[in-house]
């Protein structure tokens, strides 16, 4: 049965409720992370549902199903790809909306001169349809597969001699930018057109005439190869992001298979542009690109009084020392810190103890002090 369009793209589509990007996609990033991991669950559940559903067609109506029993097998496929019910693919999964991937057909060459031989046939006057011809084959009263030989040897031999492929997209480039439209980032684009691919390399494998022969069954088995290829990529990207240095890794997947990287749970680093005052001393915007690593604070004007601060654990908040000078005033000292994180901006709070060396007299230099940490409209690593 030709493939008229991707069984799986609509499908996905309808569990994403994806939109096309505006611009070409970028790199997934780590605030992409919730979204990978919704498409690998998501993938990971279609491979799921595919393969029961092929089992349970080839239990039921047979491996090489013909007749009635092939009329019944087409019919549970037909059922469970383009339902919505429960036991369908669809099941549960949310509607599509335009500009997805389900919008997107899946027309390979082969197709494209099998349409051609249709629109040929038809104006005969006679009906496909009612002959029960499909392109170049039809089922007989016994329900035996008869095949027009000669016609799919031409149309080979044709496109053979044009250097085509017959399993390839009709329109490479459409099909690709097509998939890519329903993607947030790149990485998922990516996993799409693996799953897609794997569907081509089957073609090639087994030769378009065999592989537009296929049982439903078949058909089904190769879309559980194509969404094991998409989660595979999939987690492999979601591996990348927790690499990127804005990525804080909170908790690890607990093994490398895809599922794995399910269980993994990250948290986003923001870059902050530092303001503030405390105790007379004014400092400099200074950035602060990771709130978990080391990083230094400085004072501007006639002051020049440095502070490092060092988290310590898992919090965003530590200790700190500082040193320098200001108005004659040798300043040094250490003390504790926090850094409370909000939505659209951050606080840090300094708790000091430490002597303040003036001309006249050394001074105890107690207190608190708050800054505000401002997010950089570009973090560091961008």
């Amino acid at each position: 049965m030709p493939a008229r369009r991707s069984v799986t793209a609509g499908i996905l589509a309808g569990l994403l409720g994806l939109s096309p990007p505006a611009v070409a996609l970028d790199a997934c990033k780590c605030e992409d992370f919730s979204e990978l991991q919704i498409v690998l669950a998501q993938s990971l559940l279609l491979k799921s549902r595919f393969s029961r559903k092929a089992a349970e067609i080839a239990a039921t109506h047979g491996e090489k199903p013909a007749g009635p029993a092939l009329a019944g097998a087409r019919r549970d496929f037909e059922q469970f790809v383009k339902g919505s019910g429960e036991g369908s693919a669809g099941d549960g999964l949310r509607p599509a909306p335009a500009g997805t991937p389900e919008r997107v057909e899946y027309v390979n060459r082969g197709t494209v001169e099998q349409e051609k031989w249709l629109r040929d046939f038809n104006r005969t006057g006679r009906s496909s349809d009612t002959v029960g011809i499909r392109p170049g084959m039809r089922y007989n009263e016994l329900g035996e597969l008869v095949v027009d030989q000669a016609y799919r040897d031409r149309i080979s031999n044709e496109w053979k001699k044009a250097g085509k492929n017959l399993c390839e997209p009709a329109d490479p480039k459409a099909f690709t930018e097509s998939l890519q439209a329903g993607a947030r980032c790149a990485g998922i684009a990516k996993a799409l057109i693996e799953h897609e691919r794997v569907h081509q390399q089957t073609c090639e494998k087994m030769g378009f005439w065999a592989f537009g022969d296929r049982a439903p069954h078949q058909i089904l088995e190769d879309e559980v190869r194509a969404y094991t290829r998409q989660a595979e990529v999939l987690a492999g990207e979601i591996q990348r992001v927790m690499g990127q240095k804005r990525t804080r890794v909170i908790e690890k997947p607990k093994g490398a298979c895809p599922e794995c990287y399910l269980e993994a749970k990250v948290e986003c680093l923001r870059s902050y542009e530092v303001s503030g005052a405390k105790g007379g001393i004014v400092f400099r915007k200074d950035r602060v690109c990771n709130i978990y690593k080391p990083f230094s604070l400085r004072s501007v004007g006639m002051s020049k009084v440095d502070f490092s601060m060092a988290p310590k654990g898992e919090t965003p908040a530590g200790t700190y020392s500082y040193g320098g000078t200001t108005a004659g005033a040798k300043f040094s000292g250490s003390g504790l810190y926090s850094i409370a994180v909000g939505e659209n901006d951050a606080k840090i709070t300094l708790y000091s103890e430490g002597i303040a060396d003036t001309p006249k007299a050394k001074v105890e230099d107690k207190g608190s002090g708050t800054f505000t940490m401002t997010p950089l409209e570009k973090n560091c690593d961008e």
